[in-house]
């Protein structure tokens, strides 16, 4: 009787042990997936602030070339001659 509640004990060690390392690996394995979630929301916030200055770019670019360019009075001018 005595070999059985040794084992008994034995076995619920182990099995608690067990337990606590698969919870802490499930813990670092979260940890780590909110840092992935973080760095990817920072590029996210990157990507988006990126996209804001090209777009302003591009359209200061834009204004340029069209002051630049020949008006409708000038291109229509430049036809009848």
């Amino acid at each position: 009787m005595m070999w059985v509640m040794i084992i008994i004990v034995a076995c619920v060690a182990i099995g608690s042990d067990v337990y606590v390392k698969r919870l802490k690996f499930k813990e670092r394995t979260m940890k780590i997936e909110q840092q992935m979630l973080d760095k990817q929301l920072k590029l996210e916030h990157v990507k988006n602030e990126n996209f804001k200055l090209e777009t302003e770019r591009l359209r200061l670019e834009l204004q340029q070339d069209l002051q630049k360019s020949p008006s409708k009075t000038e291109l229509l001018g430049l036809k009848e001659d």
